[in-house]
């Protein structure tokens, strides 16, 4: 009634509620059990962990910048190598203050990659239990999946039978696109805000791998870069390798290189 769209209180709001439940409108969300959150929580653990380093990584880099010391060209690549550690732990500052800061920069750095190889061990253990080891073996066969895309995608959606359509695993993971409609009139403003951050960033990022191994998804990539941005194209491809990684899940088959879809 108009009393409800115009107001709003804890009164008028449970009583919305109470008559959707008794009518039967209120969908049940679905609540992963503790084990669950406790396998996401490693998953983001080593994550958060990468965040970390790569901080650490920054502030060294900034610091070397502010007094003048230069990386050598072999070392300015995005891995850091043992060679480069060594090399960096070599530089002397003309104050044991400044030493000690930097020393202590490098043990930090230090400290979290053995954390993060830690966490690693770990999680490959737990890929080996069930029900892990029954999914991930077959997600692994698609291009563009690693080992901590498929972990993500275990863990954070755990069961792919309790989207009912593709569409509403699509719905949830944020590759659906943004549509305002009125009278005869629809606006498409890109994918919509309302996301899994994490799964869509690293589908996106898997899906640049994707269309360089998979002729089919090279094909459909280019042929959709022609009539917009590869920005836009390269989401219509996650959303393609996401059905396609449904598929395997499910249907516990091999993953087939240049099948269109």
């Amino acid at each position: 009634n108009q009393k409800e769209k115009v107001n709003k209180s804890d009164h008028i709001d449970s009583t919305k509620l109470a008559r959707s439940l008794r009518n039967g409108d209120l969908k049940p969300i679905y609540i992963p059990d503790k084990k669950i959150d406790e396998y996401r929580f490693l998953n983001r653990h080593r994550r958060n962990l990468a965040k970390d380093r790569q901080r650490i990584k920054g502030r060294i880099k900034e610091k070397l910048n502010y007094f003048g010391i230069e990386i050598p060209l072999q070392y300015q690549g995005r891995n850091w190598s043992g060679a480069f550690i060594k090399w960096l732990s070599s530089q002397k500052f003309d104050t044991e203050y400044g030493q000690y800061a930097m020393e202590s920069l490098i043990s930090q750095l230090l400290d979290i990659r053995r954390r993060i190889a830690d966490t690693l061990k770990k999680m490959r253990e737990l890929a080996k239990s069930e029900p892990f080891n029954e999914v991930i073996p077959w997600i692994l066969k698609v291009p563009g999946v690693g080992f901590i895309l498929a972990m993500t995608l275990v863990t954070e959606i755990v069961d792919m039978n309790r989207f009912p359509n593709f569409k509403d695993l699509v719905s949830f993971v944020g590759l659906a696109p943004a549509i305002q409609t009125s009278d005869e009139n629809e606006i498409v403003s890109g994918i919509t805000c309302r996301r899994h951050k994490l799964l869509r960033s690293m589908l996106i990022e898997a899906s640049w791998i994707a269309v360089r191994y998979d002729p089919a998804l090279t094909a459909k990539h280019g042929k959709l870069a022609k009539r917009m941005s590869t920005n836009k194209a390269i989401v219509r491809i996650a959303k393609s390798l996401l059905s396609r990684i449904r598929y395997v899940w499910i249907n516990k088959k091999p993953y087939v290189m240049g099948v269109v879809q």
